[in-house]
């Protein structure tokens, strides 16, 4: 959130540099590199990501200290500037981080694709609230949260599988993921056609029932994910044997 005050710092710096006659060779330099950059990037269409266009201010480091030192020299001796300074500054950048939250949180609770909203809906409607469930993230890790919010799930009865980020989990492979939902009695499995754990159970999306040892599960709703995959929700079964006769 403080990327715009630097970029402006930075341009600042420039705009002085040729006021002032210093390093203005440099800073022609530096406009070229980020004219070029900024014209890749548009034409690319990444500047929406934040990832992408924060790095043009990379580009402007070495003026926005100029800048920053040029203000010192300014500020010598002013205080009430100073203390001015001190209380707008943080103000502004408190507003960004609000607003960005606020828009983030929008887009979670209702930009969502209607095939996202789909699969949380049928969770509301049908998932009881003793009842746990495991959601397999999307390759992207973007929506799952998403669907507990709009589900009205509790984050406790969930387990959410995101991308593997080095170590090991009891989801790597198919004997690691039976273990554990025969130890917590899990009743309902939302898994995407993309995601890791659908790497390791390797499941026939295009069968109604799986198979996984003595566990089986059904398909009760399948949805395709707006360019995030297919969600399959299945309601899982274990045999009699195991203590959940009901289940069978």
């Amino acid at each position: 959130s403080s990327g715009p005050s630097w970029v402006i710092g930075g341009l600042s710096g420039i705009v002085l540099a040729f006021l002032m006659r210093q390093k203005r060779q440099l800073a022609i330099f530096f406009l070229v590199l980020l004219s070029a950059f900024t014209v890749n990037t548009l034409s690319a269409k990444m500047v929406s990501g934040t990832r992408y266009s924060i790095i043009l201010g990379l580009f402007l480091i070495p003026y926005a200290w100029f800048f920053v030192d040029r203000a010192l020299v300014f500020l010598k001796g002013r205080r009430k500037i100073v203390l001015i300074l001190f209380l707008i500054f943080p103000a502004v950048n408190f507003w960004q981080v609000t607003q960005k939250s606020f828009t983030v949180m929008s887009e979670v609770l209702f930009v969502l694709p209607p095939e996202i909203k789909a699969v949380a809906l049928w969770l509301k409607n049908n998932v009881c609230a003793e009842e746990t469930l495991i959601i397999s993230a999307d390759r992207y890790d973007v929506l799952q949260n998403s669907i507990v919010l709009q589900s009205g799930i509790s984050p406790k009865m969930c387990i959410i599988t995101y991308m593997p980020v080095g170590g090991k989990s009891f989801f790597e492979n198919k004997e690691g993921f039976e273990r554990y939902i025969l130890t917590h009695r899990t009743r309902y499995l939302v898994l995407n056609s993309e995601s890791d754990l659908q790497k390791v159970l390797n499941f026939k999306l295009d069968q109604k029932k799986q198979r996984l040892g003595d566990v089986s599960f059904e398909a009760a709703f399948e949805q395709n994910g707006a360019g995030f995959g297919k969600y399959i929700i299945y309601r899982i079964s274990y045999p009699e044997s195991s203590g959940s006769g009901e289940d069978a």
